[in-house]
């Protein structure tokens, strides 16, 4: 689908892409993006979600 997307259409989302990033510059302009502290955080959550289904499975 996207190949066969037209040259003029797919810049529609590439200038909307840009005006998005540009925007979250903006709003949060210390972040960066880490990969690993984002798995330690995936990780965490995941850590909480079975803690609360074993917790729940338990009643």
């Amino acid at each position: 689908m996207w190949k066969a997307t037209r040259k003029d259409e797919k810049e529609e989302y590439f200038a909307l892409a840009r005006q998005v990033d540009a925007e979250h510059k903006l709003k949060y302009p210390d972040y960066i993006y880490n990969p690993k502290e984002a798995c330690k955080q995936k990780h965490l959550r995941v850590q909480v979600h079975d803690t609360k289904l074993q917790l729940s499975s338990s009643l």
